[in-house]
């Protein structure tokens, strides 16, 4: 029998605090607790035992009062039975059920969907396990009153209700269950998940046995992140410096600016701007090496190395300079096709220009970022800088601006028609988070 790799071992390790779960006959809610790097694991399990099971249901709206949260997440129980009806019928399954139709609001329809699946298809879900995690907490005390609602409800203590449970992985922004857990000892439990998956990395590069400059490379790296996750600058620059040595005598310019990069990002984030600003520099060089030298990647590092340095010079208040930096990285992501970066980039130097006064060419340099857009896969452009554009330019052009119309066809064109529908969603949702 094959020994399980470092992963697999944290997955047994998760897969054994879920059955924890499953055997705990009176819970039905489960707060899975766990620190920033074992987070990962327990998305991984989430996922996996998802991938493979149907009565895994993950419900994702963003959470703005109780009342909208719980018929949202009734349409998500229907939208999920939806997606997968032609794939069942495929397989020779029945699936034909439909949600009733005296549909009610709130916990009384979201109970009366979940019961009303499970006894049409008592084979298929025998029970359903509903994963709770709002994009977005924008009444996170509301949150916790609606997961109230939910456990404080009689259908919970009926035979049918026991087959429902609901799992709260934890977050950076979830709101505190404390009160919760200690309005429901019975129906809750907490689970500290520790599966050390920090170590991972070092014990996979382990493992491998590799050898050679390739195999010290990585041993090195995964000793870098420990260093950056500590913040312990002095470790960071004798490994670095061991890294570096190594990519010289290899010829590896990317791999140089990779480690470039990562030690620019220590170096900002623990103060040192001249030494930030050194890192970035020396990271475009060997990313420029790169790209001579035809490597693939070399156009994303040298995008990656300017805004790094835009960053500096953007903690300095050098507005112009970190302007001049988005410019470059945005033309290099555009010739290469990277249209998320080249938004970003055009963006960027957007807001720089507008800083110090710069209206027009401000502008000028948003429209180049909607151009750049058009790089972007459809289905991707409400998930980047775009949707940020697309609120700003309309706020600083004139009434009577002589853009507007040529506004007007670049947001069509990206969006649709209907854009200004999507800006007006998108500054009321803007509100209810601030």
């Amino acid at each position: 029998m094959r020994e399980w790799n470092p992963v697999e071992q944290r997955f047994v390790l998760a897969h054994e605090d879920w059955l924890n779960f499953a055997r705990n006959r009176s819970a039905r809610l489960l707060y899975w607790r766990a620190d920033e790097d074992d987070r990962q694991m327990i998305k991984l399990y989430l996922q996996v035992r998802g991938e493979g099971s149907c009565t895994l249901i993950p419900l994702t709206h963003p959470f703005r009062s109780a009342n909208e949260w719980l018929t949202e997440a009734t349409r998500e129980l229907i939208a999920f039975y939806q997606a997968r009806q032609e794939g069942a019928r495929q397989q020779g399954i029945v699936a034909d059920w439909q949600p009733p139709h005296n549909q009610h609001d709130g916990v009384v329809g979201f109970f009366s969907v979940a019961r009303s699946l499970m006894q049409h298809h008592p084979d298929i879900f025998p029970g359903l396990v509903f994963v709770i995690q709002p994009s977005h907490f924008f009444a996170p005390q509301q949150f916790v009153d609606a997961l109230a609602q939910l456990l404080s409800h009689p259908f919970l203590m009926t035979p049918e209700g026991a087959r429902i449970r609901f799992i709260v992985p934890e977050s950076a922004v979830t709101p505190a269950l404390d009160k919760l857990l200690h309005r429901f000892p019975a129906l809750t439990q907490t689970i500290n998940g520790r599966y050390q998956m920090r170590s991972v990395p070092g014990e996979v590069v382990a493992n491998a046995g590799d050898r050679g400059p390739s195999g010290e490379f990585r041993r090195l790296y995964v000793q870098l992140g420990d260093t950056l996750r500590n913040n312990d600058m002095t470790r960071m620059a004798q490994i670095r410096q061991q890294m570096l040595d190594i990519t010289t005598e290899q010829g590896w310019p990317d791999q140089a600016a990779v480690v470039c990069l990562a030690a620019g990002v220590a170096r900002l984030k623990s103060g040192q701007i001249p030494q930030a600003q050194a890192e970035y520099r020396q990271a475009l060089q060997y990313a420029r090496q790169a790209r001579e030298a035809k490597n693939p990647a070399g156009g994303k590092l040298i995008v990656n190395a300017l805004f790094g340095e835009a960053s500096v010079l953007l903690k300095n208040n050098e507005l112009f300079k970190a302007a001049a930096c988005y410019q470059v990285a945005a033309e290099q992501a555009q010739q290469d096709q990277d249209g998320i970066l080249a938004v970003e980039g055009w963006r960027m130097r957007a807001w720089c220009l507008d800083k110090v006064g710069q209206r027009d060419t401000a502008l000028d340099s948003a429209m180049s970022g909607l151009d750049a857009g058009l790089l972007i896969e459809p289905e991707m452009r409400a998930h980047s800088g775009l949707t940020l554009l697309m609120q700003w330019l309309p706020e600083r052009l004139g009434v009577f601006s002589t853009r507007r119309k040529s506004l007007h066809q670049k947001l069509a064109q990206l969006f649709g028609d209907d854009w200004q529908q999507q800006i007006e969603r998108r500054m009321v949702s803007t509100d209810r988070e601030v």
